[in-house]
């Protein structure tokens, strides 16, 4: 099931003119010969590019490590709302692109000036200030669960952020933005790094659904992922069983890891999970040590099974007299109707498995009545 990350912001800019921005830069074809296979934004620079958001300096030259001002932050975020200011004729136009968006952003509150009076365009945006102004744009008021805390230089990152930050983070957009376990939230955003942010925001996610088991279970550590995600499966068996080995598959496909863990990479597409589990000593046979102290009955009569005894037999030869989970058939208390020899057939349901023996009785006539 396809979902996307929807705002009150979206629904207000989707109400402005949606019009393609015109632009000095080159148009969006990815030739980008600095921007390798290989590279850790290129999948992000390439649906930014293909969507115009971003654009390169050169028909070849994208610059994924370039820094960005405040200006084409604001220029390139506008880009991704698809607006622009109006179309009104008797309403005075801004002519300059950036200077649309600057105005756009502020007017929304994705983007503050320096002060109530400078903006500052020719300033470089940090990664605290980009975040925030994503969470501003794509996910204000949710709880970040104070998320921005794992990083190990939580304590460099500004007040104001802290929030944003944390619900950015919680939210999973921060997936493969940057590299080492540090925000390092005072450094410039790259070009290739904010490419990365807008594609996490933009792409699908699709479900994660467990399939019903017997003999364990199966947890994930989300119910929808994005594409490249990696998901990670908590498998546990119940006492008595084990997991078939190979048996951990999404969609069919094995997964890697050893039990408890195993993870996978979100493809393309909804994902069901599979295990398999078995019986570490599997029930073999059942049989009827004791018979029941009542064989005899006559018609009329009610089945009665009371000091019967059934005995399971295990793959290791070991034995254990049982007592639940039997059936009969006719069941017991049943009221016996058939003359002759009748085989009892009794079932005990162990793990999944079933196993059944017979017990004979003997059913005579009614006696004649008194003359």
């Amino acid at each position: 099931m396809k979902k996307r990350i929807f705002t009150l912001a979206l629904v207000l800019i989707t109400m402005l003119s949606i019009i393609p921005f015109a632009s000095a830069e080159t148009a969006p074809t990815f030739t980008f010969q600095d921007v390798p296979a290989n590279h850790p934004h290129r999948r992000a620079i390439e649906f930014c590019a293909r969507n115009d958001f971003v654009r390169g300096h050169t028909a070849t030259r994208f610059d994924p490590d370039g820094r960005l001002t405040r200006e084409q932050f604001a220029l390139i975020w506008a880009r991704t709302l698809r607006a622009r200011m109006h179309e009104f004729n008797d309403v005075q136009r801004v002519t300059s692109e950036a200077d649309n968006a600057i105005i756009l952003m502020q007017a929304l509150r994705h983007i503050e000036g320096v002060s109530h009076t400078h903006f500052s365009r020719r300033s470089h945006i940090t990664r605290e200030q980009a975040l925030t102004i994503a969470y501003r744009a794509y996910i204000p008021g949710v709880n970040g669960q104070n998320a921005a805390a794992q990083f190990p230089d939580f304590a460099s990152i500004s007040d104001w952020a802290r929030g944003p930050i944390s619900a950015v983070k919680h939210q999973g957009l921060l997936h493969g933005m940057f590299s080492g376990n540090e925000l390092r939230p005072l450094q410039d955003i790259t070009r290739g790094e904010l490419c990365q942010l807008i594609y996490n925001i933009m792409r699908e996610e699709y479900r994660v659904t467990i399939s019903t088991t017997f003999g364990g279970a199966v947890t994930a550590n989300r119910t929808n992922a994005r594409p490249g995600d990696t998901v990670t499966l908590t498998v546990s068996a119940i006492s008595g069983m084990r997991l078939v080995p190979g048996s951990v598959r999404f969609n069919g496909e094995a997964t890697t890891g050893s039990y408890p863990t195993f993870t996978f990479i979100m493809p393309h597409r909804d994902v069901t999970v599979t295990a398999e589990f078995e019986q570490i000593n599997p029930l073999v046979s059942i049989a009827v040590t004791t018979p029941p102290t009542t064989a005899t009955f006559t018609v009329g009569q009610n089945l009665n099974l009371a000091g019967m005894v059934v005995t399971a037999t295990y793959a290791d030869n070991t034995t254990q007299a049982v007592t639940a989970h039997i059936t009969t058939a006719p069941a017991a208390g049943s009221v016996l109707n058939t003359v002759g020899t009748i085989p009892v057939t009794i079932s005990y349901t162990e793990l999944g498995i079933t196993r059944t023996t017979t017990q004979l009785i003997t059913v005579n006539p009614a006696p004649p009545p008194a003359p």
